[in-house]
């Protein structure tokens, strides 16, 4: 009877033992299962990541368990869709700043200057006559941001008799200057602006010539060109 105690108790050790081994290889493998898994992912994110990720970061993700590394996976493709769109932005930022430079270099500003010119003496003929001592020089170059000039200043007509006329004459290029004829038919001081001159190139030298319809004098005061400048 002993003796069949004896063999009982054996094989349940060596069935303990054989469960176990068992139980211990059922361990082995769950746990190289998991490895398994954490390694195909792990391969997965280097193929993806490129040179980004190196050997010791593939180790590191093997330290994870799978949400942990599926959250670090998630976390690195997002902040690679930022550079890249930092970097595609920041060509845009580069072209806005040059165009709003263009724009700031083109706004100029409009100066407003006055050459007073000789009054000369006043004429009573009907035709185009200069007015002794009214000679002057001008040239455009001489101001710079030069755009445009007007000739101005005060016109009267004797008793008021008639169209009073004043103009500027070019004697360098024998002509009249286009659009600077100003004229009044009163008889005491009348302030009055011509069109816009057409001022020829070159140091050329100026007269005022006058004459009214009637022939009745006329006579020029305070006469200048406004000049406007573009800087």
């Amino acid at each position: 009877m002993e003796g069949w105690k004896k063999v009982l108790v054996g094989f349940f050790l060596i069935d303990l033992v054989v469960l176990n081994v068992f139980m211990g290889w059922l361990v082995w493998k769950k746990r190289m299962g998991k490895i398994e898994e954490k390694e195909v992912v792990a391969k997965e994110v280097v193929e993806e990541a490129g040179e980004d990720l190196t050997a010791e970061g593939v180790e590191m993700f093997l330290g994870f368990e799978k949400d942990e590394l599926e959250e670090k996976i998630a976390s690195l493709a997002a902040r690679l869709l930022v550079i890249e769109e930092s970097e595609g932005e920041a060509g845009g930022v580069e072209k806005v700043v040059e165009k709003e430079t263009v724009a700031e270099a083109r706004v100029k500003t409009e100066e407003v200057g006055y050459i007073p010119v000789p009054n000369g003496d006043g004429v009573a003929v009907t035709e185009w006559t200069e007015m002794l001592g009214s000679g002057f020089v001008f040239d455009k170059a001489n101001y710079p941001g030069y755009k445009k000039a007007y000739f101005e200043g005060n016109v009267k007509v004797l008793n008021g008799n008639g169209i009073g006329r004043i103009r500027l004459w070019d004697k360098t290029n024998n002509r009249a200057v286009d659009g600077s004829e100003i004229s009044t038919d009163k008889g005491s001081w009348e302030w009055s602006e011509s069109g816009q001159l057409t001022i020829w190139n070159g140091k050329n030298e100026y007269v005022i010539q006058g004459r009214s319809d009637t022939g009745y004098r006329v006579d020029g005061n305070g006469l200048r060109i406004k000049v406007f400048l573009e800087n």
